[in-house]
């Protein structure tokens, strides 16, 4: 037990050091700084639809862009094959050292845009929300990382984060003309955990939006194992 402890805490450790030392994430970092200012010098914190989204939109794209550094492709991948930890604390470990880096982010984004003029009660309830979301998207690239390696799936992730504020009736309308485009992204409009199923949890206070965003951040261990695993073998193999 107090092995198992140990790993998790090194896999945490390991997680952050993967995330602040990559430029990818501080160009993020600082591209969030400008848009927390921009969202601060044009009142969003009068306009609760405005500030909702610049929350959502930080959170994700800080999560879209760490969660594809931790088990891509290299060295990250490789430490969470050999570590002889549990099948599971490698990707849960990562993961929640990323969790931990997103929380002050979206907590002092939403305490800027939200607090001052919507009450610090309803600035905790969208950082709550917003660090949520940050973190099923951090461990969608997370889960995608392994197959599509880190640039792909980081880019990808930013798409959904910056597109996935549209809900899926849109989606439709918009795809009117495109049937053999229409059902399939509808679909996965409703299936990912994007913006708008966040943005109406916060809203109408959904459980099943709760739910399907929990269970993407379990879902995205398992698969970022699985796919972690299948990788190396196929590295293996090749080498052979």
């Amino acid at each position: 037990m107090a092995g198992a402890a140990l790993a998790g805490k090194a896999e945490l450790v390991f997680g952050m050091l993967l995330i602040v030392r990559h430029r990818t994430v501080r160009l993020t970092a600082a591209l969030a700084v400008m848009g927390i200012a921009l969202g601060i010098v044009g009142n969003a914190a009068e306009r609760s639809g405005l500030a909702h989204q610049t929350v959502l939109l930080v959170g994700g794209s800080l999560g879209a862009v760490a969660g594809s550094r931790l088990l891509a492709p290299g060295a990250a991948l490789a430490a969470a094959w050999r570590s002889g930890s549990p099948w599971w604390l490698p990707s849960a470990g990562r993961l929640m050292g990323a969790a931990l880096l997103a929380a002050p982010a979206v907590g002092l984004t939403s305490a800027a845009l939200v607090g001052p003029a919507m009450g610090w009660d309803a600035a905790l309830q969208l950082g709550f929300v917003g660090w949520v979301y940050a973190t099923a998207m951090t461990a969608v690239t997370l889960a995608a990382s392994p197959f599509l390696g880190a640039s792909a799936s980081g880019a990808l992730g930013l798409l959904a984060v910056w597109f996935g504020g549209i809900p899926p009736s849109a989606m439709y309308e918009l795809l009117g003309g495109w049937t053999y485009l229409q059902r399939p992204i509808v679909l996965m409009w409703n299936v990912l955990p994007l913006g708008w199923r966040a943005n109406r949890w916060l809203h109408q206070a959904a459980m099943e939006d709760a739910l399907l965003l929990g269970g993407w951040i379990a879902l995205g261990i398992v698969l970022g194992t699985w796919g972690a695993a299948r990788a190396v073998l196929e590295q293996d193999h090749r080498s052979r």
